[in-house]
């Protein structure tokens, strides 16, 4: 997602310090020095100096990525933590990033986890084999944005996302919107 208020996470709910989402989402930015704004993203923490995220974040071309944990990702009490190594997808291709192929990125940082965070849990992939889609399955996706539209503040948010078919080629997971109404109007 991007920081200007137009291609950002609109819709669901915010999330506050107290929700368990809290604990493993988080904001990556990458930029240039003098940039006056970045790109931003969300990442999840999958290990205590790793943080999950979308290559078409990371390979921006941009020379510094940082991690920002906080529910508000421009506020002053936020945690920054500068990247050590960044890592994409070897297939992963910036210049075709319409198709989404391969669009997995890792960002390491090296200190501590902050008091309140924690990594999140994720399940084995034989987890969803043989999930029947044929009634509605919900889940829940996290993300910086506003309630709206007109809404420019980039704070912690969640939404339900209706999903239709799960595929899993080559051992990855694709989730499907069913409904028209995005949630998302930024391109994570």
């Amino acid at each position: 997602l991007y920081s200007t208020a137009a291609s950002a996470v609109v819709g669901g709910d915010y999330v506050t310090s107290s929700h368990p989402i809290f604990r493993s989402t988080v904001g990556v930015e990458s930029y240039d020095d003098g940039d006056s704004e970045g790109v931003f993203c969300a990442g999840s923490v999958i290990s205590k100096h790793h943080v999950l995220t979308a290559a078409h974040c990371l390979d921006a071309g941009k020379k510094n990525t940082v991690v920002i944990f906080s529910e508000r990702l421009r506020s002053p009490e936020a945690q920054t933590f500068r990247s050590s190594r960044v890592f994409s997808h070897p297939k992963f291709d910036r210049f075709r990033v319409e198709t989404l192929d391969f669009d997995v990125g890792i960002v390491r940082f090296e200190e501590a986890l902050p008091s309140g965070y924690s990594v999140i849990g994720i399940p084995d992939l034989g987890h969803y084999e043989g999930l029947d889609l044929r009634a509605p399955v919900t889940f829940f996706v996290a993300g910086y944005g506003g309630v709206s539209k007109e809404d420019s503040t980039l704070r912690l948010k969640q939404a339900p996302l209706a999903l239709s078919r799960i595929e899993l080629p080559r051992g990855e997971i694709s989730f499907f919107q069913k409904a028209t109404g995005a949630i998302c109007d930024g391109d994570s």
